[in-house]
């Protein structure tokens, strides 16, 4: 016989704690209680698991913790890692740095007027980042960015054969884009040399010798 009760427990289902602990779950509901409880449990724990920053090995660390490593190995091979890194972007930075100083156009325009149009600088005058804003500058053909990526002889960039006179406004748009092509370049170092005579190799190779892959000659 059914006996009536007041509808509490079990959303209603059973009269008492007793009866309702009494039924058999499927594994359906076993599953969906379970994952209720771990939603529970990880909603109230004070703990959390995150990915080791290092090994990225899950680990149990506290919420409020700012502690980002499974273990103080991993803490001190990242930190080493760090420092490694950092002190390789200083070095990429000196030889980036270097390579570009060496490339920089070391003659003067005015001993060669056969070469380039100095009327430009007459029409013009040369560049101040003050006075003439757009002004005449020297720019490279092939720019020194491309020569750097390629690993390109500073010898080639900074040669006169390299050289071109334009205005200011016209170098930006430029930008690092080049006016030609690496073999025409080396052509008209050897047509220049030729007339002009070998244009005197004042590099300074430090540091760069194994960064280098095209050398002139």
């Amino acid at each position: 016989m059914w006996k009536s009760y007041e509808k509490i427990y079990g959303t209603g289902r059973y009269c008492s704690i007793k009866c309702s602990n009494t039924r058999k779950h499927t594994e359906e509901s076993k599953l969906k209680i379970s994952k209720a409880v771990k939603r529970y449990a990880d909603l109230h724990s004070s703990y959390i698991l995150t990915n080791c920053k290092c090994c990225n090995k899950l680990f149990k660390v506290a919420k409020t913790s700012k502690n980002k490593y499974c273990s103080l190995d991993c803490e001190t091979k990242y930190k080493e890692y760090l420092q490694l890194k950092n002190e390789f972007k200083i070095l990429q930075l000196g030889i980036e740095q270097n390579y570009k100083t060496q490339c920089s156009f070391k003659f003067y325009c005015g001993k060669y007027p056969d070469y380039f149009d100095l009327e430009l600088i007459d029409k013009y005058g040369l560049y101040d980042s003050l006075k003439n804003k757009n002004g005449i500058t020297r720019d490279h053909k092939i720019s020194v960015h491309y020569g750097l990526i390629h690993g390109i002889d500073p010898y080639i960039i900074s040669h006169p054969a390299n050289c071109e006179l334009m205005r200011e406004n016209d170098n930006r748009i430029k930008n690092r884009g080049c006016s030609l092509d690496l073999n025409t370049l080396i052509k008209n170092i050897d047509d220049w040399n030729i007339k002009y005579g070998v244009y005197p190799n004042k590099i300074d190779y430090l540091g760069l010798t194994e960064f280098i892959t095209t050398y002139y000659g």
